[in-house]
């Protein structure tokens, strides 16, 4: 019908994972997941609590401040990790669930 709807894939998506009580939830981005120094990829985070996501807000850049906050969201409902990786590489998945990307647990 011509209406424009804007959908917050972050958020549907941790939600989704709650309800589903998913063991893992992944994001799959354009780098090598988050970064304390964006773009620089040597400053990779490979871990994070849930409760630590706080400290690291202030150095998000653009989207991965909502990824952060829903993964912090999705971990405190019962998701044992959210994992947030890069989606540019060859089997991305794979990669990520063999310890890629940045780990977000409880």
């Amino acid at each position: 019908t011509g209406d424009v709807l804007n959908a917050d894939g972050d958020k549907i998506a941790a939600t989704i994972a709650v309800e589903l009580q998913a063991k893992t939830l992944l994001f799959l981005i354009e780098t090598a997941g988050f970064l304390t120094h964006f773009p620089d990829e040597n400053s990779l985070v490979s871990k994070i609590t849930h409760t630590d996501i706080e400290e690291y807000l202030h150095q998000a850049q653009g989207r991965m401040k909502k990824k952060l906050l829903m993964s912090k969201k999705a971990v405190a409902h019962g998701v044992e990790n959210v994992i947030i990786a890069d989606g540019r590489v060859t089997n991305p998945i794979t990669k990520a669930l063999q310890g890629g990307g940045t780990y977000v647990h409880a």
